[in-house]
């Protein structure tokens, strides 16, 4: 009896045991799946708010093309004002902090505009270039034709040929390169848990060196036939001439834009200076091999030589594109 009672004992005792263990097993492959879980969700959260801020932030390199109303001018000339204008420029914007934005959504830091290159046609303009008076010993010269001859006291027997008025064409080249300055971007609405968390307002200054180019063609309206475009007398024009200035000039801009994702609107200012070439022009020919005459310098005083200030200005609208 006691044999058989030790028995069972031994069974159920061995019978707890391996249930124990069984339920010891179960516990710990539930606690490890429970910890997998745990880590997978961290890692999903951590991936997703990457993906949220890349969404959001992107890398800061853009290209801009946009529309500029562009006008220039010099201390003794007036302004001119641009029939139109066209500009590209590319950049990258460098933004702290990297992942975490301040107050979860701002962002510090600096642009660099690589390159600016703006292009602007202006009106054409016409200047008078010979008056009554004495020229070269010649007394009221300027109620000659093209095709009389001049008197002995300038040379006897030429040609005299001068024009009564001068038209311009003009156009401006700005090319910049390595511009930098502060900007400041918000995203107000990152807390959003939807397309609109992606919207970002940026701000910026740049000071931005610059290459300046004045170019100027240059036609001859001569007494005698054709239209005179200040009067509408008939006179000829003769062919044209193209006249450079060209200088290092110190451009300055500020503006903003709204960005969304990889697309943009934007609006900015621009001003600046610099030293150019002083071109000019001229137009009087007497004779096959011999030059003389007033000289017309393009920035409006004749007294004026080597190089003089320019002033340039703009505003404008543009598309920016986020890569």
């Amino acid at each position: 009896m006691k044999k058989i009672l030790l028995s069972l004992l031994m069974c159920l005792a061995g019978s707890g045991l391996a249930n124990a263990q069984y339920d010891y097993s179960s516990a710990s492959r539930l606690d490890s799946i429970e910890n997998a879980l745990a880590l997978a969700n961290s890692r999903l959260a951590i991936l997703r708010a990457d993906s949220i801020h890349d969404a959001v932030w992107r890398t800061g390199r853009y290209f801009n093309v946009g529309y500029s109303i562009a006008s220039t001018s010099s201390d003794v000339y007036n302004a001119e004002k641009a029939k139109f204008g066209v500009f590209i420029s590319k950049g990258t914007s460098y933004l702290w902090p990297r992942k975490s934005p301040i107050g979860g959504m701002l962002k510090l830091g600096f642009d660099v505009r690589w390159f600016d290159m703006q292009f602007a046609m202006y009106d054409k303009f016409a200047r008078k270039v010979v008056s009554e008076g004495n020229f070269n010993g010649v007394n009221n010269y300027s109620g000659w034709t093209s095709d009389m001859t001049a008197s002995s006291d300038n040379g006897g027997g030429a040609s005299a040929k001068y024009p009564n008025y001068a038209t311009f064409n003009h156009m401006s080249l700005l090319v910049g390169a390595f511009g930098i300055g502060p900007t400041l971007t918000v995203a107000p609405l990152t807390f959003m848990d939807n397309a609109a968390a992606s919207l970002r307002l940026n701000l910026y200054f740049h000071y931005q060196p610059t290459f300046g180019l004045n170019l100027y063609t240059a036609k001859c309206v001569y007494a005698g036939n054709g239209v005179n475009p200040i009067d509408g007398t008939e006179l000829p024009e003769c062919e044209s001439e193209v006249l450079p200035e060209y200088g290092y000039a110190n451009m300055f801009d500020w503006g903003f834009k709204i960005q969304w994702r990889t697309f943009g609107l934007g609006f900015e200012t621009r001003w600046g200076s610099g030293k150019l070439t002083n071109s000019s022009y001229s137009p009087y020919c007497w004779g096959e091999n011999t030059f003389y005459g007033k000289t017309i310098n393009m920035n409006g005083a004749d007294d004026i030589e080597g190089s003089y200030t320019r002033k340039f200005s703009e505003s404008r609208i543009y598309l920016d594109f986020v890569f």
